[in-house]
């Protein structure tokens, strides 16, 4: 069997008044706090649907898919207000983009439909100091890519605000960030 692990989903609209799903028991296992779902699948290749209904009478579907371990969503935010959801946020959730694959379209050089790839000389942590070069910008979320030559540190133990995801590969450092921090 794979390695299983758990992905947490926080509502930050409103408290989980109920989880209904049609997934076997032996399948997965669901907790939750009042604005957080743990999904934690039990057996490989789990799919299907979990509906969260919310207290203010919401409710939202999560659709559960086979992906590579390297593609797995580890923490996900629910934002309000999904009806003015932008186009360029439906073209990026068409691609199914992920921190991981937010990563690695960057590592690959790759144009992500919806993202905008711009230039950047933005420091994006003092010590060690790290300066993106380029810019991923997902609406939700954005990718730093910074040059990671003579940079003598373990990324591990970056501490910086709103950080999802981080990986170095060959000499660059790729920084998925939360779009709502302000440097």
């Amino acid at each position: 069997m794979a390695n299983l692990l758990q992905t947490e989903v926080r509502f930050e609209e409103d408290e989980i008044a109920s989880i209904v799903t049609g997934l076997q028991k032996d399948d997965i296992s669901l907790q939750s706090t009042p604005n957080i779902l743990y999904i934690e699948p039990l057996k490989d290749k789990v799919s299907g649907d979990i509906s969260v209904v919310l207290r203010n009478g919401e409710s939202r579907i999560l659709q559960l898919v086979e992906v590579e371990p390297s593609d797995r969503d580890i923490s996900i935010r629910i934002l309000r207000d999904v009806s003015q959801i932008t186009s360029r946020v439906r073209k990026i959730a068409q691609e199914g983009l992920t921190p991981a694959g937010l990563i690695k379209a960057m590592a690959l050089g790759q144009d992500i439909n919806g993202v905008a790839i711009s230039p950047a000389n933005q420091v994006i942590l003092a010590r060690p100091m790290l300066v993106a070069h380029k810019l991923y910008d997902a609406v939700y979320m954005k990718g730093y890519i910074v040059d990671m030559e003579n940079k003598d540190f373990d990324i591990r133990t970056i501490a910086l605000r709103g950080l999802i995801a981080a990986a170095v590969y060959q000499g660059k450092g790729y920084f998925v960030i939360e779009n709502n921090i302000d440097w």
